[in-house]
């Protein structure tokens, strides 16, 4: 049944398969979907040296907050863009002398964006809240392993990262947003699209369902620097675009495996098993 409808894509939910995204209209092969900006997102720890924090760019010479002295930028136009973000992230890391590894931050920029707007998460394209993709995301992480040595050793060291001063939060909930993590974040590329340079979680995007033979990819757009200011279009952005014509009514798909690893199809499907935790027939 239909449950949401926005001009160009359709929002249905079918059983146990969930809420799921299908096209309103004819898609060409290229065409930009819908696009969508972050719930959160964060550079990855082996290249937080080398990427801009807000824009994802790789960059030769980055600016360096000066307060954490971990977060770089392109110049100072990125850092004052990316400042309501880093902001209590900057104070945190400060405080312990350290920056924690990628999961931590990001768990954290989660709970501190929920905490300051629990509205809608996008600016612009809407299919689903934040509290709807909870309920969602419930039946896809209930099978992540919970008490592994890695799962206690990232709560812990999450703990240790979580200021005092910020609203206190239960050790189910902090465990359980890593797995959203685990099983929803989307790899970033840079500006050439060659290398992931970061993890991003997008409420909307978590919606389309992976298939081994997709009719859609995702890709980042870093959006217009010089002109930052101006409109959501030119913001970096998450896409999501048409590998092919996609006719009205189609389940928007693509492949959480990268199209490198995905044969042997056995092989596919115990990946996809052990990190996403769904199965594929074989």
């Amino acid at each position: 049944m239909t449950v949401e409808k926005m001009d160009p894509v359709e929002v249905f939910a079918a059983g146990d398969k969930g809420r799921w995204p299908s096209a309103s209209q004819g898609d060409k092969a290229g065409e930009v979907v819908f696009a969508e900006a972050s719930f959160a997102a964060v550079v990855f720890d082996s290249l937080s040296l080398q990427v801009c924090h807000n824009c994802f760019r790789r960059q030769a010479n980055p600016h360096r907050c000066a307060q954490c002295k971990f977060a770089h930028y392109c110049d100072r136009t990125c850092q004052r863009a990316a400042w309501e973000e880093h902001k209590q992230e900057c104070s945190a890391i400060k405080k312990i002398g350290k920056a924690p590894n990628e999961n931590v931050r990001m768990v954290a920029r989660i709970l501190w964006r929920i905490q300051k707007d629990t509205a809608l998460v996008s600016d612009a394209l809407v299919f689903t809240t934040f509290d709807i993709l909870e309920v969602q995301l419930v039946k896809d992480v209930q099978n992540v392993p919970r008490g592994s040595e890695r799962a206690q050793v990232d709560v812990q060291h999450f703990y240790n990262y979580w200021p005092k001063k910020s609203k206190p939060v239960g050790e189910d909930y902090v465990s359980h947003l890593f797995g959203v993590i685990n099983c929803n974040g989307f790899t970033l590329s840079d500006q050439r699209g060659l290398q992931a340079v970061g993890v991003g979680l997008f409420p909307n995007l978590c919606l389309v369902n992976h298939d081994c033979w997709p009719n859609c990819t995702v890709i980042l757009n870093p959006g217009n620097r010089r002109l930052w200011e101006c409109l959501y279009s030119l913001k970096r952005r998450i896409e999501l675009r048409a590998l092919g014509k996609i006719p009205e009514g189609e389940e928007l798909t693509v492949s959480y495996v990268d199209f490198a690893e995905r044969c042997p199809r056995t092989a596919h499907a115990a990946a996809s098993s052990s990190s996403y935790y769904f199965g594929l027939q074989v």
